[in-house]
């Protein structure tokens, strides 16, 4: 094998420093860089207060739905009381109902804008009571309502 026929590697050794900045000095786009990111953390830390701030407000209406859904049954409980010791002295049991379904429909019909006529229907049956003399919780009642209104 010749010479020229043997593959030729040319190794040029450049000299490349890399030279960190004196304290105080730093690059324009080191520095840019640097301020984006301090704002970055600065919009996460906002996203973080807020989202801290709207789970301590979720956390308070659930603590107020909570106390309101107790206050309600207190208040239930209350009217079932009152009820309870209501029959004995005004109300029969035997003949009185001890409980009512009801359901209602309604329609409204603007005539003009200052005309309206409203009806509805409501139905409402009766459970217990059905003693001897229980007329009333034998049958359900039947309401048709209408109303004419007028405004000027």
């Amino acid at each position: 094998m010749k010479l020229s026929q043997l593959p030729v590697a040319a190794v040029v050794a450049l000299p490349f420093v890399i030279s960190a900045p004196a304290q105080g000095e730093t690059n324009s786009s080191e520095a840019a860089e640097m301020e984006a990111l301090k704002n970055e953390i600065r919009v996460l830390e906002q996203k973080i207060e807020a989202l801290e701030q709207q789970q301590a407000t979720e956390q308070q209406s659930n603590q107020i739905q909570k106390l309101d859904q107790r206050a309600g049954d207190l208040e239930r409980q209350r009217d079932v009381d009152r009820t309870n010791a209501a029959f004995p002295v005004y109300a029969n049991p035997n003949t009185s109902a001890a409980a009512a379904r009801a359901w209602a429909i309604g329609l409204n019909w603007w005539l003009n804008k200052n005309v309206r006529v409203m009806t509805s229907f409501s139905r409402t049956t009766f459970t217990g009571g059905n003693g001897a003399g229980a007329t009333v919780t034998r049958q359900p009642e039947e309401v048709f309502f209408t109303r004419l209104q007028l405004s000027f």
